[in-house]
């Protein structure tokens, strides 16, 4: 049954490019250091502390509950939930002008398997480190419930046998582009 879950954070690669996804996935076995650029290195030392659970010494806060959600068909691991305050944190290290709808459905997954397992949660956050700022997310209403189950649809129902979009932006920040039959594009990581 776990087996048909979807990992929450495979969400917002969804919405990035469901292609690299398979790509993730084919060549996650090879050398970390082969498919890595500069974002996802600062991305995972943002995540150090939380994945060591060492970056709060409250009694109260939870880092790195791994959660889930029967009703949604989720799993994963949120970052941070401060008990006192019913206040969970994600943690990333660059946001830029605003969270992108996959930053948020990533927040509602979380916020709803919380919410599931008995968790109180009023208030949620994305964490910046590189700036030191907490971005608020407005708790999710039955709206932003339904735009997450529609993504959830449409993750289970895509077909890979279908055209693909190719987006430019995203495409050059993608760090299998030079992997990916869709596009000829190169990344903009290739310099670093």
């Amino acid at each position: 049954m776990i087996d048909n879950y979807i990992n929450i954070t495979t969400l917002n690669d969804f919405l990035f490019c469901p292609y690299s996804i398979y790509l993730h996935n084919a060549f996650m076995d090879m050398d970390g250091d082969v498919f890595v650029a500069k974002p996802q290195v600062r991305g995972k030392a943002a995540h150090k502390e939380i994945d060591e659970r060492t970056l709060s010494v409250e009694p109260d806060d939870v880092q790195s509950l791994k959660v889930f959600s029967i009703e949604l068909g989720l799993v994963g691991v949120i970052d941070l939930y401060r008990k006192n305050e019913r206040h969970l944190i994600e943690f990333k290290y660059k946001i830029g002008d605003s969270l992108f709808l996959g930053q948020k459905a990533q927040l509602w997954a979380q916020y709803f398997c919380l919410s599931e397992m008995g968790y109180q949660v009023e208030k949620i956050s994305v964490y910046e480190k590189s700036t030191s700022i907490f971005h608020d997310v407005k708790i999710p209403d039955n709206d932003d419930k339904q735009v997450l189950t529609d993504l959830i649809r449409k993750f289970r129902e895509f077909d890979f046998s279908q055209p693909m979009e190719v987006n430019t932006k995203k495409c050059t920040h993608c760090i299998y582009c030079n992997l990916c039959h869709f596009t000829d594009y190169d990344n903009v990581y290739n310099s670093d």
